[in-house]
């Protein structure tokens, strides 16, 4: 047992784990994961893990990041595996890293929502197989919507709500505010504009072009759509732009589901929005699947439309899912914007070794396991919501981040012709 921490241990459901290892090593572990629990595969392809140390009173922590050939089904069999093995083992508590959740986008009732009937409520539906497996709490990275607390508050907390309902008012108001602390308690959601906001001021073609002190006059934020109202309100704050401006992207669709059949206007100005002419965009959201809407929307904007024509645009999202295995073609979709620059994470940590040329000379990657294993540590552990802990109200604050996160980037977009 020499090398281990003492009370916790850190594995992966999927070999080769770069993600996966990076976390285990900032958190002091310095056995291999892959020793801790070997996850193999039978001949016949059914996922065993196996625990090959003590795990009595340990927690458990097992990284899940997606992989390009291993499907989100096959992903969350494997989590609720592992799990059952660790709690069988004798771990005291088992922690789920997933830096993106799988089917949270999924977090509708088709009861409550008729456009999803005879779907199935994807999000609940892993809520309860993760709390059945013996996964006690999720540490994630920019949560689709905050109605998965809800729907974890309600699976994990059963209890203490019927308790709350006995003892309380049953308005739909004060229920859903109870889910919500409860799923709070369980779920560990990281906000990126942490690190997306120190990369732009600090490090982006912003801070070449412009210097660390730049007021941001000629810089507007744009929400995409209205889910990403406070993502991108919470950025714009972050990059202590205090001269930049913002407004919201309204879609408006002729036919469903359709990216190509798109108009976009512009609302909810910001009181010194003046235009996009000669400005540079900074538009984000949670992620990018398929690509086709973010395309078309940041195409409409650099056309002007009536509002300006930009001189640039800077694309930022968390997770670059890019539609599995047809992140190819998605990234050729995306680069063929020719933005100034694209900004991601690397929550799906195979985007950084597969970059295409025409997405690579654009693009920068900024890697999260710094910030994950800060989080178990002044988070999670202790039980305090990442929202209270990681907190930035001045630009000296927001430097401290450098500590949280490194880059993997192509320099083109960096380096002058010499």
């Amino acid at each position: 047992m020499s090398g281990y921490l003492e009370d916790k241990v850190f594995c992966s459901i999927t070999e080769f784990n770069e993600f996966g290892h990076k976390v285990a090593e900032f958190s002091g572990q310095t056995e291999d994961i892959d020793h801790v629990m070997n996850p193999r595969i039978f001949s016949a392809g059914e996922f065993c893990p196996k625990f090959r140390i003590p795990l009595d009173g340990k927690t458990v922590y097992i990284s899940a990041t997606p992989d390009v050939e291993i499907g989100p089904q096959a992903m969350i069999m494997r989590i609720c595996l592992a799990a059952d093995a660790a709690k069988l083992k004798g771990a005291r508590e088992v922690v789920l890293i997933a830096p993106n959740l799988f089917y949270s986008r999924q977090d509708r009732s088709p009861q409550k929502d008729k456009k999803l009937d005879g779907q199935p409520f994807s999000a609940r539906l892993q809520s309860k197989m993760l709390y059945s497996s013996g996964i006690d709490k999720v540490l994630t990275v920019h949560l689709h919507s905050k109605k998965i607390y809800n729907i974890y508050g309600e699976i994990y907390g059963a209890h203490e709500i019927k308790k709350f309902n006995q003892d309380h008012d049953k308005s739909e108001e004060a229920l859903e505010a109870k889910k919500e602390e409860l799923g709070r308690s369980v779920v560990y959601n990281l906000n990126p504009c942490p690190i997306f906001a120190h990369y732009l001021k600090f490090n982006s073609s912003i801070a070449k072009a412009y210097g660390i002190g730049y007021d941001g006059k000629d810089v507007v934020f744009i929400s995409p759509d209205k889910g990403a109202k406070f993502h991108i309100s919470n950025l714009q704050k972050l990059c202590f732009f205090p001269e930049s401006s913002y407004c919201n992207c309204k879609k408006i669709r002729k036919s469903a589901n359709n990216p190509d059949d798109l108009k976009v206007e512009l609302d909810e100005f910001s009181s010194n929005f003046d235009g996009l002419e000669n400005k540079i965009i900074i538009i984000g959201d949670d992620m990018v699947d398929t690509g086709g809407t973010i395309k078309n929307t940041c195409n409409a904007l650099m056309n002007g439309d009536g509002y300006g024509k930009p001189k640039g645009i800077i694309l930022t999202f968390t997770h670059p899912v890019l539609a599995g295995t047809s992140y190819k073609m998605i990234q050729q979709r995306i680069g063929s914007i020719k933005p100034q620059e694209i900004v991601t994470s690397n929550t799906h940590p195979y985007i950084e070794d597969r970059r295409n040329p025409g997405w690579k000379k654009y693009s920068s990657v900024l890697r999260l396991a710094y910030y994950i294993s800060d989080a178990i540590k002044n988070c999670v552990e202790p039980g305090i919501s990442p929202k209270e802990f990681y907190q930035y109200d001045s630009l000296e604050d927001l430097r401290a981040v450098e500590e949280l996160y490194d880059m993997k980037r192509s320099t083109l977009h960096f380096l002058e012709k010499k």
